[in-house]
C-alpha cells in the first residue's frame, strides 16, 4: 500500500517504447525522475501484448500466445522469468519486488522478494480463478468463489466470505465483489482512515492501488474511496461513463473508456507527463503505479461486455438426479478475455437458482428434480478475465414430466386410481353375490 502525501515535481518526460505497425504496442509513461529508468524501456518486438500490470519497480506484459516478459528493476529478480511463466499463461499481476502470474491449470507461479512471505503461495491451490496483488500482499480467488491471502495481509477476510473477485489492501485488509455484484471490504479497526464502501454499491468490476479502490458499475460508471488522505482522488471527474477498465498509481488514477480514450484524475494529473497525449485513443489494457504508467495499444480491444452468455440446452428432463450434469455455459466476448467464470445470481429471473450448482462452466442439479413444473427459470453471470461481465436469464423447458402418463388422464391422480379399483372391486363382490 502506497500512503505518500506529497507530490514532488522533480521534472517530468513522456518516454515510449515504439514499435513498427503491428497487433499493439507497449507504452509507458510518466515521471523518468522519480520511476526506476528500467521501466520505460520495453522490450523491443513486443508486438502481441494483450495484458499489462505494473509495479513500483517493473513491468509484466502478458502476450496473446500466454507468454510473460518482463522488464524494470530486477533487484529481487522480479524480471527473471521462471519455466511456468514463458507459456499457458492467463493472468499477471506485478507486486512490489515480485511477480505472479495464473496459468490455464489454475495454478500460481510465484517469483521475486519473499520478505513478507508474498510469493509463499499456499499449497494445494489448483483451481484458482483470479490473482491480485497490493504491494506486498496477494489474494486468489478459487472457482468455489473463496478467497486465499497470503504476504503481508495480516487482516484476513471474515470466515465463509464467499466471492467473484478479491483484492488485498496491504495490509490493513482487502475489498470484494460478492456473488450478487455488491461490494464489500474487511478492514482492521486500527486502520480508521479508510472510507466504508459506498452504499449499496453494485459493480461489475474492482481494482485497488494507491490507497484507494475503484468499482465500475453496469452502466460504465465509476465509484471511489479508500483512505481519506489518498492523493489520487484529487479531481475526480464529474459524468465519467462507458468505463471498462480504471488503474490507480500512488498519485492518479486511469480510467479506459469502451473507445479506448483514457481519463485521468488526482493530485499528478495536471503535471506534465502523467497524463497521455489526447491523440492516444486506441488504448486496450491499463496499470498504474507510483510514477508512472504501462498501456497496451492497438490490437484488439475488449468491448464494454461480453457479448453472448450461452447455455448448451433447452431442456431438463423430469427427475435429474442430483450432482448431473445439466448444460455447458459458454461466453462469446469481442476481446477474447478467456478464462470465463460462471455464477448464478439473483435478480429477475432467478426463480430456481436454488435447485443448481455450477463448477467451472458446467450447470449442474443440487438437487433431484422432481419439480412438477413446465419451465425452469435461472440468473447467470458470466466474467472474462479482465472483469467485464454481463448477466442473462436462462430458460429451461421440463421434459418427461408425468403429467402425460395414464395415471393421470382424466385428472386422475394416484387418489383417484384407488377410488376407481375401489369400486371395481365392489361391482366384482355385488355380482358374486347375485350369482349365489
Amino acid at each position: 500500500m502506497r500512503l505518500s502525501s506529497a507530490f514532488p515535481i522533480l521534472g517530468f518526460a513522456l518516454v515510449f517504447a515504439a514499435t513498427a505497425a503491428s497487433a499493439s504496442e507497449v507504452r509507458v509513461w510518466g515521471d523518468t525522475t522519480q520511476a526506476p529508468a528500467g521501466v520505460f524501456a520495453v522490450p523491443a518486438g513486443l508486438t502481441t501484448a494483450v495484458k499489462i500490470s505494473a509495479s513500483p519497480t517493473h513491468v509484466l506484459a502478458l502476450t496473446s500466445a500466454g507468454a510473460v516478459v518482463a522488464w524494470g528493476d530486477n533487484s529481487k529478480g522480479q524480471c527473471t522469468l521462471p519455466p511456468g511463466a514463458t507459456s499457458n499463461v492467463t493472468a499477471i499481476v506485478a507486486g512490489y519486488l515480485y511477480s505472479l502470474a495464473l496459468r490455464n491449470d489454475g495454478t500460481i507461479v510465484a517469483w521475486g522478494d519473499n520478505t513478507y512471505n508474498q510469493i509463499s503461495v499456499p499449497p494445494g491451490l489448483t483451481t484458482v480463478r483470479s490473482i491480485h496483488t497490493d504491494d506486498r500482499a496477494s489474494t486468489a480467488v478459487l472457482t468455489d468463489n473463496t478467497i486465499r491471502m497470503w504476504g503481508d495481509s495480516a487482516y484476513l477476510p471474515p470466515n465463509g466470505l464467499l466471492v467473484i473477485d478479491a483484492y488485498p489492501i496491504s495490509p490493513a485488509g482487502g475489498v470484494a465483489i460478492k456473488s450478487d455484484n455488491t461490494v464489500t471490504q474487511w478492514i482492521n479497526p486500527l486502520f480508521t482512515t479508510f472510507q466504508p464502501v459506498p452504499a449499496g454499491l453494485v459493480a461489475t468490476s474492482l481494482t485497488n492501488g494507491g490507497s484507494t479502490s475503484l468499482a465500475i458499475t453496469a452502466g460504465g460508471t465509476v465509484a471511489q474511496w479508500g483512505y481519506t488522505q489518498s492523493d489520487n482522488t484529487a479531481g475526480f471527474p464529474s459524468g465519467l461513463s462507458n468505463v471498462v477498465e480504471v488503474t490507480a498509481g500512488g498519485f492518479h488514477c486511469i480510467a479506459r473508456k469502451n473507445d479506448g480514450t483514457l481519463v485521468v484524475w488526482g493530485s499528478g494529473a495536471a503535471v506534465p507527463g502523467i497524463a497521455p497525449p489526447s491523440s492516444w485513443t486506441d488504448a486496450s489494457a491499463l496499470s498504474a503505479n507510483n510514477y508512472f504508467t504501462a498501456g497496451v495499444f492497438g490490437g484488439t480491444r475488449p468491448s464494454a461486455g461480453i457479448s453472448t452468455l450461452t447455455v448448451s440446452t433447452t431442456s431438463i428432463a423430469y427427475g435429474t438426479p442430483l450432482g448431473a450434469n445439466v448444460a455447458t455455459l459458454g461466453a462469446v466476448f469481442p476481446g477474447g478475455a478467456a478464462p470465463f467464470t460462471y455464477t448464478l445470481v439473483s435478480g429477475a429471473g432467478s426463480t430456481e437458482n436454488s435447485l443448481f450448482s455450477i463448477t467451472g462452466s458446467t450447470l449442474t442439479a443440487a438437487s433431484q428434480l422432481n419439480v412438477d413444473v413446465p419451465t425452469l427459470s435461472i440468473r447467470l453471470l458470466a466474467r472474462d478475465s479482465t472483469g467485464l461481465s454481463i448477466e442473462q436469464n436462462a430458460l429451461f423447458t421440463v421434459i418427461n414430466r408425468p403429467t402425460t402418463d395414464d395415471s393421470k388422464k382424466c385428472g386422475l391422480g394416484g387418489a383417484g386410481i384407488i377410488l376407481m379399483c375401489g369400486f371395481a372391486l365392489l361391482g366384482c363382490l355385488r355380482r358374486m353375490k347375485r350369482m349365489q
